[in-house]
């Protein structure tokens, strides 16, 4: 039984290992490899498509297009407008399944939070409950019942920067290393301490805080934080 609640036996497994490894190996392949007629093959997809146990996306390969370089940009993200319940597989295994607002706000590992999108996951540590240090400040969350060590996950644009000294209660020092424009916004990578942060600001006309080089604070709202344990 998978973390869904659904059964699944050997062959669906073997069944979903087949479509990890080809998306678009044909039913008749696919039933021969896993020791199944095509209408039973077929029929066995359909319920597991159906109970959100997986779902197959195709993606094209812009070599094949004639392009020369590739570039996955929010990997996996078009699965969150294309379903009304997913699930994320690891290894054969579901990590997590749920409504894509929950898959991406409440990723239950990092694996997940990675999976879809673009996640900061950064390394942490729960002093008291409701409470996390981060690269040696301490900042409010929900830390559930996680103790000790922890990750912390927060989207990039869910992180807030502002000028140095602005105020901002548990903001901490980030310096910019890189801006880069992609239309609606700009990604900002930083560096905190020994980590990397990523910032997605709004091109909104407002002036950006922070040109390469300088130190800016940078402000991870409290609702934004996702404590998973280890």
């Amino acid at each position: 039984m998978d973390r869904s609640g659904t059964q699944l036996d050997h062959t669906d497994r073997a069944i979903i290992e087949q479509l990890q490894a080809d998306g678009r190996i044909p039913y008749t392949r696919l039933g021969a490899a896993v020791g199944l007629s095509e209408a039973a093959v077929r029929q066995r997809v359909q319920r597991m498509t159906d109970a959100g146990v997986m779902q197959v996306v195709a993606v094209t390969n812009p070599l094949s297009l004639g392009l020369r370089r590739m570039a996955m940009i929010g990997v996996h993200s078009a699965a969150l407008t294309m379903s009304d319940r997913l699930a994320v597989m690891n290894d054969g295994e579901i990590e997590q399944i749920g409504t894509p607002k929950e898959t991406y706000e409440e990723p239950a590992s990092a694996y997940v939070a990675d999976f879809l999108g673009v996640a900061n996951l950064l390394p942490a540590m729960v002093t008291t409950p409701g409470r996390v240090i981060v690269n040696g400040s301490e900042h409010t969350a929900d830390t559930a019942d996680v103790t000790g060590d922890c990750t912390v996950v927060i989207r990039p644009e869910r992180v807030r920067l502002s000028p140095l000294g602005d105020g901002q209660v548990e903001a901490v020092p980030a310096i910019v290393e890189q801006r880069v424009y992609v239309g609606a916004v700009t990604q900002v990578l930083l560096r905190l301490g020994e980590h990397r942060l990523q910032a997605l600001v709004a091109n909104d006309g407002s002036p950006l805080c922070g040109a390469e080089g300088e130190t800016v604070d940078a402000y991870l709202p409290p609702e934004a934080i996702r404590v998973l344990a280890g």
